[in-house]
Order: C-alpha cells, then structure tokens, then sequence
C-alpha cells in the first residue's frame, strides 16, 4: 500500500461554509459552524486581523494599504495498492495567508500553518493521553504517544515524502500553555517583541510538537496583551521578513483572543513574570464567542472518534507498515510520555 495525499484550497471569506468534515474545534470552523449571523462574524475577525497587521507594520495612517486574503489549505490522505483505494480522508487543515500591498499593487507571501489541525492530534488527546495519565494506556501506547502524529506531519512535506504536497516550512502560533510560568527575556524582536521563557521544562505540547519537528518560542509583540507560543522549525521564525511575521501576529493574536479572551483581552498586559489565567474576569470582550465546554465535552469526543473509525481503523494495518518504512524520521525522538502522563 502506498501513501496518496492531495492539496485543496477554500477561501476564508464571509461566504464560508464548513465542509462535512471539517474540525469544528478549529478557530475558523467554529466561527463558521452557526449559521446565523456566520458571514457578519467572519467579515469582523477578518477585519480585526486587518487592522492589527497595520498597526504591525506601521502603517495606521494608511489602513486600507494593506489586505489579508486566507485560505483554507486542507490535506487529504489515502492509501491504495494500485487496485484498491481507501477513502480519502483530511488528514490536516491549515491557514495559508497571502498580503496584498494595494499601495504597490503586490502580493506578498504570508504565513502557512496558523490554526493547524490535525484529526489525528483529537484522538490522542482525548482517548490515548487520558489513558496515559489514568495508567492504564498499553505500552505500545506509552511508547508511541505521538509518533504517527508527528509522522504524518513531516510526510506532508515533499522533503520527506514523493507523495508531499507541502514545500515550505508552517509556523504554527498557539497560547501559552496555562497552568505554567513564563519569564520575560531581554531579547527583544522588532516585530515579535518581548520574548519570555518558561520557568520550568517543555510542557506536553511542546513535547508532542516535537515528534513534528518543531521547537517552541514565546514572544509578546507590541500591543498584544500576553505572549504567543511559535512552533516553527531549528532557526526558522525570527529571520523572516517583516510583513510575513506582522501577519502571523495579527492572525493568531486575533483568533486567541476569540479562544482564550481571559488571557489575550486582559485589560493588564502580562508583566515581566507571567502565569496565563483562565480564572481571570478583568478582561474586554472578545471579537468573538468561542464555546470551549461544547469543544471539551462534545465536538472533541466526537472528532476523536470520526478519525478512529474513519481512518485508524481501516488503515492500520498500512499504517504501521507506513511507521516501519519511515522508521528514520523518528529516530531519535523522544515521546516525553512520563511527563505526559504527570
């Protein structure tokens, strides 16, 4: 059996609507998922990002210079031997953006990777890790937590794979993880900010990024109220050029004040020691509501359970030929279930 994958693109617009698959869980998909009043919020967010990428760039004087266009980039997967194929299932979705300079009449190249989401990620969040950290997880799971996750990931990339239909490396912007401490550095980014670090250890995010890849950095940019965690490749995020950054700010900045308002609409910035605080009530109100008890109790469940009968279970066996044959890249990973499971 051989790996299939496929590219396709809908635009992020105030026609939206979501597929039939698409993860409702997703900032975009959830904004989307009422219809009532869906094309008025959509247009909303798309006009906050627009306007906290001028304030990025500099450029509030001039604020109809610049347009974010987005697109949804959705990557399916199946497999087949030539003979039989499997469904074809989407493995990923993702932002691309793209920066129209109206002034010059230009586009610009934008980030790729805000508001990832992966199917697969839904199921080992939310049937294998509650094993984990109830101990009774197989070892087999202990073992594996996240390795055909960050697998399938890297097979995206036609660097890893024939089948790859990504080409460029994605930064993937999230919130810090509440629950932890960060430490304001004196590196300071003209574009990203402040960075902080953590006062102790990866947390299990990081260390379920990693299987992917990816390392993590925390900044603050200017006018943000709390610093963003930035999943990007070795060396791959402070480099890149001014527009591609205040882009991927003024996306996720925007979408984590929709999903995490207590923390990204405090009405106090974070200071120089920062603990993200879901408990705290002093803060604007979002751009947007985001029910995180329906995506906790309901749409993650049921996600998680879409990729297993879906996808898991049909291709296992292929699937484990796939982590066989692609033993190298993960090699020398480690999975950090111990501290997972803590």
């Amino acid at each position: 059996m051989s790996l299939e994958l496929r590219l396709t693109t809908t635009p992020l617009n105030a026609e939206y609507v979501p597929g039939v698959h698409t993860r409702l869980t997703t900032n975009f998909g959830n904004l989307a998922k009422d219809p009532l009043g869906r094309g008025e919020r959509i247009a909303a967010t798309l006009a906050t990002m627009d306007r906290r990428f001028h304030e990025l760039m500099g450029a509030s004087g001039d604020p109809e210079r610049y347009g974010l266009a987005l697109d949804i980039v959705t990557i399916g997967v199946r497999f087949t031997d030539g003979v039989t194929d499997s469904d074809w299932f989407p493995m990923t979705e993702t932002l691309r953006c793209r920066i129209h300079d109206r002034r010059q009449d230009r586009w610009l190249a934008g980030p790729t990777g805000g508001n990832y989401s992966s199917y697969v990620r839904d199921h080992d969040f939310n049937v294998v890790l509650p094993r984990i950290r109830a101990g009774t997880a197989t070892p087999e799971e202990m073992a594996s937590f996240g390795q055909l996750h960050g697998l399938l990931f890297r097979l995206q990339f036609q660097r890893h794979h024939p089948a790859g239909v990504l080409h460029e490396p994605l930064i993937i912007a999230i919130s810090a993880s509440s629950g932890r401490s960060y430490r304001r550095s004196r590196i300071v980014h003209p574009v990203l900010g402040h960075a902080y670090l953590p006062e102790r250890g990866e947390s299990p995010t990081s260390r379920y990024f990693a299987q992917m890849g990816l390392e993590v950095s925390y900044f603050m940019p200017p006018g943000n109220r709390a610093p963003l965690a930035f999943y990007h490749e070795p060396g791959d995020l402070t480099g890149r050029d001014q527009p591609y950054l205040a882009a991927l700010v003024a996306i996720m900045d925007t979408f984590e004040r929709i999903y995490r308002p207590e923390i990204y609409c405090a009405r106090t910035p974070a200071a120089a020691l920062f603990r993200p605080d879901l408990a705290n009530t002093e803060y604007d109100a979002p751009p947007a509501i985001y029910d995180r008890v329906e995506r906790d109790t309901t749409l993650g469940p049921q996600q998680a359970a879409l990729v297993r009968d879906a996808f898991l279970h049909p291709n296992a066996a292929a699937l484990r030929q796939l982590m066989a044959d692609h033993a190298h890249l993960l090699h020398g990973l480690t999975t950090g279930v111990a501290h997972a499971a803590r």
